[in-house]
């Protein structure tokens, strides 16, 4: 077997040139039924996302998509309005628990259908799934959290390399200078109330039961091509949503530029008084696409969901969903190292010597990142035996750092969640399920802090130097290497 048809095999890689290889037909076209007579029988999965890194992404949802995730507060939800032909009683409530969907090109959160009420109910679109049912039994007003002013009026969260500083708080006005190549800035003048469920697990079975039809509605069944899919992994359940009656925001880069010059200082403010734009930006240095927003009459935006992200076992989606086409896959790009500091230099330094950093490179690649969805993938490899995966948002943001998403920060905070959890099948459903006490009643110490040139290290070969007791996760870290395109 190639090495191409191995990493396909795996469903972490796609090579432009040798495309046509994987084509049912000598012109490159597929036939009707191509995903059950060809590629799926020779157990090629192109379901998943492709990992891979890209220089610098210019797209301004999954700057800021991928930007936010490095706090730790869920996902960001880029475009707050969304799709405003959904239903008015959803429009009203932004989103909300129960809602099945996807993020779509705008950076906004394709709202499909709710699981928690009957396919008559005003929240639902006019077409939801064949047979659909809601959750039985329904949710008790006890299972589900409210906590108003969760985030408090005047709230700033701004990610790694933005310095923040507070000139007043009543109006609110915000300076910030940095020079990372890249982030994004959430303001929340009037607070956030977050409305969440208390056990996400409550819904566990349901996904199982249903996934499968899901993707198939979105996507056709097993006997189509999937020319625009919704990819494996990137079906979302809502559990948890963060609402707000007025926002602001900013990401940057926005765009292109030749000659831009990535090093320098770019300074920009907030003034919520300044009734044109609240936001003043230098836009010569870096490109700056920042938005403003407050809602009337009780109307809410979800600015930050929490969600169950979603997998079927490639043998599931062969099965019962519509083949995705090697030129349909999509990408989970992540920047392939940071751009400044020393530590950033010898990293990217380090990793061309040694040839670590293997996913490949696209210039503007389509799709957006969320870790759930490697974690998935890893989850599915390690547990075939599983009919689906399921991954809770507090799974990875209990192992974030605050740093920005790059190829060695991936790696670390992966690295971390095999440390600290074990991949549990219950009754067909694999979860990253955290790490019981040993015998002695305590979790094993994570190993000692290395600093210097020792942690520069560590931070790009975090899977070299195993303890002895880290033998039980070997196969978990080889998928680890596999779907990260570490080499072994």
């Amino acid at each position: 077997m190639t090495s191409f048809l191995r990493n396909f095999r795996l469903g972490i890689g796609r090579d432009e040139d040798r495309r046509s290889n994987s084509l049912s037909e000598s012109d490159g076209s597929f036939s009707r039924h191509s995903s059950i007579q060809g590629p799926h029988r020779e157990g090629i999965d192109t379901s998943f996302p492709v990992y891979c890194t890209v220089k610098t992404q210019f797209r301004t949802p999954g700057v800021y998509a991928r930007s936010i995730l490095s706090l730790g507060n869920g996902v960001g939800i880029h475009h707050i309005e969304g799709d405003i032909a959904r239903p008015k009683f959803h429009l009203n409530q932004g989103a909300c628990i129960g809602d099945v969907g996807y993020m779509n090109e705008n950076g906004g959160f394709y709202y499909c259908f709710n699981v928690l009420y009957p396919s008559d109910h005003p929240i639902q679109r006019k077409e939801v799934p064949p047979n659909f049912s809601p959750i039985q039994p329904p949710l008790s007003p006890e299972e589900v959290r409210t906590v108003s002013n969760h985030f408090t009026s005047g709230t700033v969260m701004a990610t790694e390399g933005i310095e923040v500083s507070r000139i007043s708080d009543s109006p609110l006005k915000v300076e910030f200078v940095t020079s990372a190549r890249e982030g994004a800035i959430l303001i929340l003048p009037t607070g956030a109330t977050r409305e969440e469920l208390i056990d996400p697990s409550r819904i566990y079975p349901y996904v199982k039961e249903h996934a499968a039809s899901w993707y198939q509605w979105l996507n056709g069944d097993s006997g189509e091509i999937a020319e625009t899919p919704i990819s494996n992994g990137t079906l979302w359940v809502i559990t948890g949503v963060d609402r707000v009656d007025s926002w602001a925001m900013a990401t940057f880069p926005a765009q292109k530029i030749v000659g831009m010059n990535a090093e320098k200082q770019t300074r920009f403010k907030y003034n919520e008084e300044n009734s044109n734009s609240a936001w003043e930006g230098d836009s010569q240095s870096r490109p700056l696409w920042y938005d403003a927003g407050r809602f009337s009459d009780g109307v809410l935006g979800a600015v930050l969901l929490s969600v169950l992200s979603v997998a079927l076992n490639p043998s599931q989606w062969s099965r019962h969903v519509a083949y995705i086409p090697p030129k349909c896959v999509r990408n989970c790009p992540v920047l392939p190292a940071p751009s400044l500091g020393l530590q950033a230099r010898l990293q990217e330094a380090l990793a061309r010597i040694m040839g670590t950093i293997k996913p490949p490179s696209r210039d503007d690649p389509e799709g957006y990142f969320h870790p759930s969805i490697i974690l998935l993938h890893i989850l599915l490899l390690t547990d075939p035996s599983a009919v689906v995966g399921i991954v809770a948002d507090s799974v990875w943001c209990s192992q974030l750092n605050g740093r920005l998403w790059t190829h060695p920060e991936v790696i670390q905070l992966v690295r971390r969640v095999i440390d600290n959890f074990d991949v549990v099948n219950t009754d067909g459903i694999a979860t990253f399920t955290p790490k019981k006490p040993s015998e002695n009643g305590l979790i094993a110490a994570p190993s000692r802090q290395r600093r210097g040139l020792t942690s520069t290290f560590a931070r790009i070969f975090p899977w070299v130097g195993k303890r002895p007791d880290e033998k039980p996760n070997a196969p978990v870290l080889q998928n680890m290497c596999k779907v990260l395109w570490i080499p072994e």
